[in-house]
């Protein structure tokens, strides 16, 4: 799968927060637990300082997509 393909979601969300000129409004937080050789990483997406979106995965890139696809869902822009 190729880079753009695996951070889709994080791409579409960055696209949309800058296109409603909301880019700056945008923030992310990435917590990891667990053993450093397999941690286990939570991103959540915050916009205005209101949680949006979380996504946990073993990998942070998969954590960092699931979080802006949440979002993209709770800003009504994709559905389920």
């Amino acid at each position: 799968m190729s880079q753009q393909n695996e951070n889709r979601h994080i791409i579409i969300l960055n696209n949309y927060m800058q296109r409603a000129h909301q880019l700056g409004a945008l923030s992310c937080s990435e917590t990891s637990t667990g053993p450093a050789h397999l941690p286990t990483w939570t991103v959540t997406y915050i916009i205005n300082g209101q949680p949006m979106g979380s996504g946990t995965a073993q990998q942070k890139w998969k954590a960092k997509d699931t979080a802006a696809r949440e979002t993209l869902i709770a800003l009504g822009v994709m559905q389920r």
